[in-house]
């Protein structure tokens, strides 16, 4: 322990951990600093500089301390320790001036900064204690401990008789913030107090060789202290205390303190041979990590002991890792001169080292495997290779996926639940924030995509123990809240041949509820979104284009606050979501769009029907226009073109999930039984075996296909969507036929569909929907565009030819679909950086253009890990750069700076984060009652009140 008169411990117990907590205050006050007035500003300045002053008075001294290589002396343990008691005390009731009521905690980049500031002063007050115990106590091997435990049990004792019987008899007629105010002082002096009596005393103890340690009876309070304690304060926090100190109900943690409590019970004496008592030494050094866990666990809550003490009896179990550290601390550093007559003392120093490593190096390796194969899920799932034809991921193990969906569960941020007394009773102090830190890089993994994951590779659902806490359900949305009027304003612009059309919206609430407007609709293509603006409080407020997940997470969280933000993002393929938000009875909000096409389209928002462009100023497009990996191709163009008739090939989909096992052998049948009623598609036909990997065989080469089926492993899930994309996306090139895909699965409603193919529209060349091959032989068809589960229609036949358009470009031909749509052409070449022209405003449809070839070429291969082409930070980058909205980047309008800042810095963590990850939690949409069923639910309580009310004073009349 008087290793704590070295001046290093100055900056470990007092600069750095300062130096942290001035770097998170700083951080959420550049956030929210528009919000505060100028009181509010004055007490985060003065905090600033009084803690500032703090740190620089303890590095300089510090820093002379070393340079002189003195000791620290008890003056400044006396300052230190009347400092930061002093100034804990008046920070923490000046939370609230530091963050007042109007600041919405969401905007906070950690909740519970209360807690974290105890965290970090802590240190430095227990470090001025140790200081001061040293000064008192030197000559501690001749002293008493009694005493001082004497008087660590009277204060908690002393505390009891003034809240049960001082406090309330002189609570009447006494000014209550002056009793309060001095209730607190003398509560927070008797605290110091109680604890230098209880270091002093641990300390004596520790120090002595003989007697109190040695004694034939000391297992009748070491075994109590070191291996009873730890047990049972584990067993209450988990159970009767439901974690309200973290979630310690792994057997690791019960395992390691029965461990850790016999290697301190063992004497050294009664070990003679040198290589035992350096295993010991290197096995106690390894557990010590695991104590000196728990003692900061309690470190910022160790001044409530006394409270826990005076309420429940049971505060002294707080103090168990206190007074463990204290006493292994000296263990080992007895151990440790011992073993030096024997080792060398670097050896030992390097043994102790690496024995204290171990378990923070297992964790850490833990957690590096939970990021890589979470990794590898969310890329197979959200971003895999469609160019493949087949999945074949050998080294993902479904029991390790289950394990890591767990550990997910349980240390996921979630707002609501963050903070030793915020709810925070199913995390692991320190530990879920490094998980956090480690695995999901500060972001989180939604509730939907925990299920769809655990779809796939498990093929079952389990709903979260914990989704109750982190739910939030959308604002009252109603159909009435409609585009009242509209304006539309197109400008031509000559030198790049394109329009700019500005729709100005007028949407009104005919209702008497605050409402929000919400609509999808559908971009034609070769139309980009390139401005947007809402109205709030009479200003035009124009749209931030910022990152999706960033932009979507702060929406969701104003639109809880009742506050004014607009949104716009894509959802699938060309369909857009507009949002606005609130909509105050009877209000009529205005709001823009800004649109960039290349010739006039007709664009259907709500019930609104709204041309953009003007044909009379423009001639009709007459030919394709080209741009680098990329085509427009104007419907009358199309239409012109040649058609050519193209035969299908038959495609099987066999459900290759784990409770499909049992059903092979009657899948193959099916198969064999329908090529044999249409042998003219046995010879081309193709058969993928599909789960969350995905085998392919062509028939014709694989004569002994039933075989190699009946050998494959049934596991995990029924991933339909998967093996549907890479099927029509590899077949999208081929220009002599096409795919008809028939799924052979008993039990189709529970394949896993995460969302519609319709951000693949160009790829399927007309073919719109897939086939479900029944146990009579017949077909019921199924919608790829609009809920694909469900059958659209039974008892069908697979037409014999299709009819595409042949449109011949530059340097290739390509087949169309046959409509009266204009189609835009991605080639799906991936650029290695995003052009750039001197005149941005004149082309720049074209670069809206090549952002979206961009984009189709990531969504075909969007591993975050390739630098060399398709890369999602290269398109978002090339989104704010020109102002176009992509489906990686959303148009949000917001209220005031303050949100724009929580955007910025929740934007930041984004995009320096795995993409595959989510910013926060969806909100929930839930049904609305209507009005007349609520009020006659209010008047129905409001009879049964009334009613009980005259049974009562009839009862009391008699």
């Amino acid at each position: 322990m008087k290793n704590l008169l070295k001046p290093y411990w100055i900056f470990i117990a007092v600069s750095l951990p300062l130096l942290i907590m001035f770097w998170l205050y700083l951080a959420n006050y550049q956030i929210i600093k528009s919000l505060l007035s100028s009181t509010n500003v004055w007490y985060w300045k003065s905090y600033g500089a009084l803690f500032g002053l703090a740190w620089l008075g303890a590095t300089g001294y510090g820093i002379w301390a070393t340079v002189k290589k003195a000791k620290i002396n008890a003056y400044y343990g006396f300052i230190s320790l009347a400092f930061f008691v002093t100034v804990l005390y008046f920070f923490m009731q000046d939370q609230g001036r530091l963050f007042p009521g109007n600041i919405p905690r969401w905007m906070l980049s950690i909740n519970d900064l209360p807690t974290y500031t105890n965290t970090f002063l802590m240190p430095a007050i227990f470090h001025s204690l140790c200081i001061l115990v040293l000064f008192f106590t030197p000559n501690e091997k001749e002293r008493n401990s009694w005493w001082n435990f004497a008087v660590v049990l009277v204060i908690p004792l002393t505390w009891y008789i003034i809240f049960t019987v001082i406090l309330p008899a002189v609570n009447h007629g006494v000014n209550a913030q002056w009793l309060q105010h001095v209730t607190f002082l003398f509560f927070a002096s008797s605290t110091v107090v109680f604890f230098f009596f209880l270091l002093r005393g641990s300390y004596i103890i520790s120090s002595k060789k003989s007697g109190f340690w040695q004694n034939s009876r000391r297992l009748l309070w070491q075994v109590p202290f070191f291996l009873i304690f730890p047990i049972v304060g584990l067993a209450l926090n988990n159970a009767d205390f439901d974690y309200i100190f973290g979630n310690f109900s792994a057997p690791e943690f019960y395992i390691l303190a029965v461990v850790n409590g016999i290697l301190i019970l063992i004497s050294d004496n009664l070990i003679k041979d040198a290589r035992v008592r350096l295993f010991i030494f290197v096995a106690r050094s390894i557990t010590f990590s695991y104590i000196l866990y728990f003692f900061l666990v309690f470190l910022p809550l160790l001044p409530f002991s006394i409270l826990a003490i005076i309420v429940v009896g049971a505060g002294f179990l707080m103090l168990t890792p206190l007074l463990i550290t204290i006493y292994q601390a000296n263990l080992l550093w007895r151990g440790f001169r011992q073993l030096s007559e024997h080792y060398s003392p670097y050896l030992l120093t390097w043994l102790l080292i690496m024995g204290l490593a171990v378990l923070p190096i297992t964790v850490a390796y833990n957690y590096k495997q939970d990021r890589r194969h979470l990794n590898k899920a969310l890329e197979l799932v959200y971003a895999p290779n469609l160019n493949q034809q087949s999945s074949k991921p050998q080294d993902i193990d479904p029991a390790r996926i289950k394990r890591v969906l767990d550990n997910v569960r349980e240390n996921k941020d979630m707002r609501q639940n963050t903070g030793w007394f915020d709810l925070n009773n199913k995390k692991k102090p320190y530990l879920s924030a490094y998980y956090q830190w480690a695995v999901l890089d500060n972001l989180t993994l939604s509730q939907q995509k925990l299920d769809e994951i655990e779809r796939i590779f498990l093929d079952k659902s389990t709903k979260s123990r914990f989704a109750g806490r982190n739910f939030r359900v959308e604002p009252l949305r109603s159909k009435e809240v409609k585009i009242d009027t509209f304006q539309v304003k197109s400008t031509f612009v000559q030198e790049g041949q394109y329009w700019r059309t500005w729709v100005h919206l007028d949407i009104q609430n005919p209702t008497d509820w605050q409402q929000e407007y919400a609509t999808q609709f559908k971009l034609p293509a070769g139309t980009w979104i390139s401005n947007y603006y809402l109205m709030i409080e009479g200003r035009k407020e124009y749209g931030i284009l910022a990152e999706k997940k960033a932009a979507m997470w702060v929406y969701n969280n104003i639109v809880s606050r009742r506050r004014d933000p607009g949104l716009l993002h894509y959802t699938q393929g060309n369909e857009v979501t507009f949002k606005v938000f609130p909509f105050t009875p009877g209000q009529t909000r205005r709001t823009g769009i800004e649109f960039m096409h290349k010739e006039p389209v007709t664009l259907n928002i709500g019930a609104q029907k709204i041309t953009l462009g003007d044909s009379t100023l423009q001639t009709t497009l007459a030919q394709a226009v080209s741009i680098r990996s990329g085509s427009y191709i104007p419907a009358q163009v199309k239409q012109q073109a040649p058609l050519k008739t193209l035969k299908p090939y038959l495609h099987f989909v066999v459900d290759g999930s784990i409770h499909s096992a049992k059903n092979k052998a009657k899948y193959i049948q099916q198969i064999k039984q329908y090529l044999k009623q249409h042998p003219d598609y046995q010879k081309s036909a193709k058969i993928t075996f599909s789960n969350f990997a995905h085998t392919t065989y062509a028939l014709s080469q694989t004569p002994q296909w039933a075989q190699k089926l009946e050998s494959i492993q049934n596991q995990g899930g029924f991933y339909l969507e998967d093996a549907i994309k890479r099927i029509v996306v590899q077949a999208k090139n081929t220009q002599t036929s096409y795919p008809e895909i028939i799924v052979v699965s008993n039990a189709l409603p529970k394949a896993v569909f995460l969302k519609t193919l319709a951000g693949f529209e160009q790829n399927l060349k007309g073919t719109h929907s897939f086939y479900a091959l029944q146990k009579n032989g017949s077909l019921n068809r199924h919608s790829l565009l609009n809920t694909p589960l469900k059958v659209a229609q039974e008892k069908v036949t697979i037409p014999p030819t299709r009819k595409f358009r042949l449109v011949k470009l530059e340097n290739k031909e390509v087949l169309l679909e046959d409509n009266q749509q204009a189609d835009f052409l991605s080639f799906g070449v991936g650029l290695k950086s995003f052009p750039t022209k001197n005149n941005l405003v004149d082309y720049k449809w074209e670069r809206a253009a090549e952002l979206w070839n961009f984009w189709k070429a990531y969504q075909l291969n969007p591993n975050h890990h390739d630098q060399e082409f398709s890369h999602r930070l290269k398109i978002i980058k090339g989104s704010f750069r020109t102002g176009i909205m992509t489906p990686l980047t959303s148009y949000i309008s917001l209220e005031n700076e303050a949100q724009k800042a929580a955007l910025l810095a929740k934007q930041k963590q984004t995009l320096s984060g795995n993409p595959l990850l989510d910013a926060g939690e969806e909100l929930t949409r839930m049904s609305e009652p209507s009005l007349w069923f609520l009020l006659g639910l209010i008047g129905l309580l409001f009879l049964i009140k009334h009613y009980w009310k005259r049974i009562k004073t009839t009862r009391w009349s008699f």
